[in-house]
């Protein structure tokens, strides 16, 4: 497994974190979201899973910062773990898109894109068919773009 126990543990304790962080900000009362754990779980596994069939095909031992992110918005954004109780009068308008994002900036990549990139990924999550290739790609060449290295303090957690 690619993920250690200590990552898996990381990751679920890092999308909480932000998702409080993400609701606090838009006043959005935490009483009104809840992460499912299975589904995170399970996005988790499906990444992890996708991890191995990448490093098998390409006989490789690691993947990027950005090949891992790609991997994780995909999936995170396939099962979507982020619940918005139903009775809820606040607006959560792409709220999960959001929280997936700043977790992959904040948490995995450590930078933070223009907010004018910020918006237009956040349309393009909500409206556009996106692989794991695609994001991968996506979020290396911000990570290029950026002045910091990015996700070096995540990737020493994984491995």
């Amino acid at each position: 497994m690619f993920l250690s126990e200590t990552a898996l543990a990381a990751i679920t304790t890092g999308f909480a974190e932000i998702a409080t962080l993400s609701a606090k900000s838009v006043d959005l009362p935490l009483d009104d979201i809840s992460i499912d754990q299975f589904e995170l779980a399970t996005a988790i596994r499906a990444a992890n899973t996708d991890i191995e069939d990448h490093m098998r095909a390409r006989r490789v031992t690691s993947v990027s910062p950005g090949r891992l992110a790609g991997i994780l918005c995909y999936w995170l954004r396939a099962y979507r773990p982020l619940q918005i109780v139903e009775n809820s009068r606040s607006s959560t308008t792409r709220f999960q898109e959001v929280v997936i994002l700043m977790f992959i900036f904040d948490y995995v990549l450590k930078v933070r894109p223009p907010e004018r990139v910020f918006a237009e990924l956040l349309v393009a999550l909500k409206y556009n068919r996106m692989n794991t290739h695609s994001l991968s790609l996506l979020f290396e060449v911000l990570g290029y773009l950026s002045d910091d290295p990015i996700g070096e303090e995540f990737m020493d957690r994984i491995e």
